[in-house]
């Protein structure tokens, strides 16, 4: 969540998002939301090489992110 350029809007935006929207200035109120993200893959190709790397890149990639942001939750 944070104000936007303009000074005026809000936007709501997570910690990483924070990270891309760079002017977005963060406020000091809690929305109490909750959100996450998900990948869904066909159960078929669970099982494939391509998918179980990808799988292990995301993994590592969102556990690095949640080492730097504590209000990161890991559900995998």
């Amino acid at each position: 969540k944070g104000r936007t350029k303009d000074e005026a809007t809000l936007c709501y935006a997570t910690c990483l998002g924070l990270e891309v929207m760079k002017d977005l200035t963060p406020i000091d109120y809690d929305l109490n939301l909750i959100s996450g993200e998900s990948l869904v893959i066909r159960r078929d190709l669970a099982g494939e090489n391509r998918i179980q790397s990808l799988l292990a890149c995301l993994k590592e990639r969102v556990s690095r992110k949640a080492a730097e942001h504590e209000e990161l939750r890991l559900c995998f």
